[in-house]
């Protein structure tokens, strides 16, 4: 129960005894809730797991997540690979970061960029979790790609050329 965690967290923190593992305990599943609410206070919690500790890679992928829906692609970029110069490939958290880097490109358009990303990701890894992401991705590249069609001429009638 979210409500029963939140409620919970804030006095784990106040007590200057509890040990810390139990701390970050508290602000990782914090953190979790907040950011399934899509609520922005996710930050502060994900800021202090990111510098250290078992949630560290995972707390970093999520604010270069949130990087990218605050509209900052290009700082999604950058800590994307600040994440993975940091913790390296070869995880879950790292292939999530690849993919939220071809997400980065897509949103400015840079197809050519998201292909190779997501390219570079398929011949690499072959999780089939990571495969299937890769091929969507791909897929919504291509029609991202493709002009939409001319609206078809539904009413039947013939243009006259001397209407011009």
């Amino acid at each position: 129960d979210g409500e029963t965690v939140l409620a919970y967290v804030a006095p784990i923190l106040e007590n200057a005894e509890t040990p810390e593992d139990i701390r970050t305990a508290a602000r990782y599943n914090r953190a979790l809730i907040l950011l399934e609410r899509g609520d922005p206070a996710a930050k502060s919690d994900l800021d202090i797991l990111a510098q250290d500790g078992p949630h560290a890679e995972e707390a970093a992928h999520h604010l270069c997540a949130l990087t990218l829906a605050e509209g900052d692609a290009e700082g999604c970029q950058v800590a994307v690979f600040a994440q993975l110069n940091r913790f390296g490939g070869g995880s879950d958290w790292s292939y999530e970061s690849f993919l939220l880097l071809a997400e980065s490109y897509i949103v400015q358009e840079d197809y050519f960029q998201a292909r190779s990303t997501i390219d570079q990701l398929q011949s690499n890894v072959q999780e089939p979790w990571v495969q299937e992401a890769c091929m969507d991705m791909l897929d919504r590249i291509v029609q991202l790609e493709t002009p939409a069609p001319e609206p078809a001429d539904t009413t039947g009638i013939t243009p006259n050329p001397e209407d011009k």
